[in-house]
């Protein structure tokens, strides 16, 4: 489906429009990230927008042939990497807008080596991830699976209602300060918990005390000193299995660990024996195959709250209109929101490596 519109519709910066496509073959992610009125918002911003998939899923699609026509390229999960090469006929692209979190699978260094800007969803999705997680917290701070009654799945166990923790003694440790612990961060910071800790090498001690944090000299004091641990980092080549079972085995009995990043942070035989020792409890929103099978051991755990990968998703209606401001802001010579630099990429998950 193709927007276009007359000059004397125009209600936004530019007399000049700017032509969008989004490289994406999947009908099911155009329903997904796409409202009908999304197309007549276009208009407000001057932005002629271009949906191949919009009436069914489509199959090598040449687009080669089509990016050379085009200012905006719109990306989503499953898009194309749009290397330099991708890109070799899209002489008039001047940007690329992920319409997701982390670019890690979208462009590289030949994409901003070709002078091309990138901007992404990350800050709003990662807000929603950031609320799944204090969600997550709470559960942990009420320790409700020791005394409530949760469906067919629990008991009602009242002579355990004095299992929930006294806030004040517990300690929430997160890997990683990126968007999502940045939130997470700031929606705790009223909460009275004993101490936030984070582990995170880009960040100084006297930043983090700004934010109400405290900046953890290493992952093992994380994982040695919390009663919460929330995973928050980038999942890439130098991260992929850094929760070992050396790790795992610092944590505290009773304590809760969280995974809302990569599955792939953790290494998997070291996860699933000590899940197998009931512990500690394990709330995982992100899986090393997705959806797993039926006969994955991890189902069969106890202590193991499972999520089907979709803490962020409340916001996938927020994504197209918040990169048609950013393509405003763009054009306008003003800063982008979700402007990621080269070296911000680097650090950012790779979702094709991540999930495979």
């Amino acid at each position: 489906m193709t927007v276009r519109c007359k000059k004397d519709e125009m209600v936004g910066y530019s007399v000049i429009m700017k032509k969008a496509l989004f490289v994406n073959e999947s009908q099911y992610l155009v329903k997904l990230f796409w409202k009908e009125e999304f197309h007549e918002l276009a208009k407000k911003y001057d932005i002629s927008v271009h949906v191949p998939a919009w009436d069914g899923d489509i199959k090598d699609y040449d687009w080669a042939a089509v990016l050379l026509d085009y200012d905006v390229a719109i990306t989503a999960w499953w898009s194309p990497l749009c290397s330099a090469e991708f890109l070799k006929t899209a002489e008039k692209l001047q940007l690329i807008a992920h319409a997701a979190g982390s670019v890690g699978s979208i462009v590289d260094d030949s994409t901003y080596d070709a002078g091309l800007r990138v901007t992404s969803c990350n800050y709003i999705m990662a807000e929603g991830v950031a609320l799944g997680a204090l969600f997550n917290t709470l559960w942990a701070w009420r320790n409700l699976p020791a005394y409530a009654k949760i469906g067919d799945l629990c008991p009602l166990r009242w002579e355990q209602r004095t299992l929930s923790r006294n806030s004040k003694e517990m300690t929430v440790g997160i890997w990683g300060y990126g968007h999502i612990a940045q939130h997470l961060v700031r929606m705790m910071r009223g909460l009275p918990f004993k101490e936030i800790l984070v582990y995170c090498d880009h960040v100084s001690p006297e930043e983090m005390a700004s934010h109400g944090a405290t900046l953890a000299g290493s992952l093992d004091e994380v994982f040695e000193k919390s009663d919460v641990i929330h995973l928050c980092a980038g999942a890439n080549e130098q991260t992929f299995g850094m929760v070992d079972a050396r790790l795992l085995a610092k944590i505290k009995d009773g304590a809760t660990f969280i995974n809302a990043g990569r599955a792939k942070l953790v290494d998997r035989d070291a996860l699933y024996a000590e899940a197998a020792k009931n512990r500690f409890q394990i709330i995982l929103d992100v899986h090393y195959k997705e959806p797993p099978d039926a006969d994955d051991p991890i189902l069969s755990f106890s202590n193991v709250v499972f999520t089907p990968h979709n803490s962020g998703n409340r916001e996938t209606l927020e994504y197209i209109p918040f990169l048609f401001e950013e393509i405003a802001r763009f054009y306008k010579g003003e800063p982008m929101l979700g402007e990621i630099s080269r070296d911000r990429r680097i650090v950012m998950t790779d979702e094709r490596k991540a999930t495979a």
